[in-house]
């Protein structure tokens, strides 16, 4: 009795099976041309950068998606129907993909998580062309490469494929030109406002769109390289302080205060950055920074051994030499880097 049940059970789900396989709904589901590969028409578009995020190596962006390919099995007599396209809006347009349509299957490459699709459009004419476009929201990864900071560019990619269809089943194209897209805040400006390349990929349609973006460095240069250059002019100030007049101490005092000072912007500048493997400009200027405050350090023991020594003519012409050339070589680098 328990054998009979269940060959009837696994029957059913066979007969299932097969209804499935040969029903009117799978076929539809198939791609519109099985001759060859069906093509669609693809643009992207980018509305908004919401956030860059250069410690997570993400960016996150609300943009447009339209699609267009052709499908007969859709068509249908206008006259007959009464308007001239039929017309579907969100979660209608996601029931008729997974249950009557076919749709390429775009996904976002290198897209943190699942995009979040806001709204969508999806119209339907009488000789089977269909329209599709959506809103979305994703956050993409991409390697921002910050040797330059804070005076570095980026070239930005947002890739769409397909999910479920090679090139052989699937082909992308565009005939109409991204559109125009300027950006800007208080840190970043976009500098070129990108370009759409199509192109096949190990059997994988890709279309990829291209944005330049910039950091305006102005924040960065009042906040952190000109106070830091200050800092550092200010510790030349031993240079002028005679030992008949102060103590060691006093000349120490001040270039370890500067040195602290320096370390405690090296702490505030690094918060913000992921942990690099490499130098960014910024980092050369710090690291520069404290070579001149360590030989400040170093100039004034000299001086005061020479002056131990009974030798302060030696030890005032080492500061007054030290007055010019630690600034010459200071601001020269610093020039050099910049440039």
């Amino acid at each position: 009795m328990c054998r009979r049940f269940l060959i009837i059970f696994l029957l059913t789900i066979l007969l299932q099976n097969i209804t499935y396989v040969n029903g009117d709904n799978s076929q539809q589901l198939l791609p519109p041309n099985l001759d060859g590969p069906t093509s669609v028409n693809i643009n992207l578009y980018i509305s908004d950068i919401l956030s860059i995020n250069e410690k997570e190596q993400t960016f996150e962006i609300d943009g447009f998606i339209t699609a267009q390919w052709i499908d007969h099995r859709l068509s249908f007599d206008q006259e007959e129907f009464g308007f001239p396209w039929k017309t579907y809006r969100n979660e209608i347009v996601s029931q008729k993909f997974e249950e009557d349509t076919w749709w390429p299957d775009l996904y976002l490459v290198k897209s943190k998580g699942k995009r979040e699709i806001l709204n969508s459009f999806l119209e339907v004419y009488p000789d089977g062309s269909v329209f599709y476009e959506e809103k979305f929201k994703a956050v993409i990864k991409h390697p921002f490469y910050l040797g330059d900071f804070p005076f570095d560019t980026h070239l930005v990619n947002l890739t769409i494929s397909s999910f479920s269809y090679t090139d052989y089943e699937l082909v992308f194209n565009s005939e109409v030109e991204p559109q125009t897209f300027t950006w800007e805040t208080n840190e970043w400006i976009v500098t070129d406002s990108g370009k759409l390349v199509i192109e096949n990929i190990d059997t994988l349609p890709y279309a990829t769109y291209t944005l330049g973006i910039s950091r305006i460095p102005w924040f960065y240069i009042s906040k952190y390289v000109l106070p830091l250059v200050l800092i550092i002019s200010i510790s030349w100030a031993v240079f002028w302080m005679d030992y008949d007049s102060v103590s060691i101490s006093d000349r120490v005092e001040i270039s370890l205060t500067s040195v602290l000072t320096i370390v405690a912007f090296d702490f505030v500048s690094t918060e913000s950055l992921p942990k690099l493997s490499y130098f960014t400009i910024l980092d050369t200027i710090m690291i520069i920074s404290y070579i001149i405050l360590s030989l400040t350090i170093l100039e004034t023991l000299l001086s005061y051994v020479l002056t131990k020594k009974g030798q302060k003519n030696y030890a005032r012409k080492f500061d007054f030499l030290s007055r010019i050339i630690f600034p010459l070589a200071y601001y020269t680098s610093i020039i050099l880097i910049l440039l």
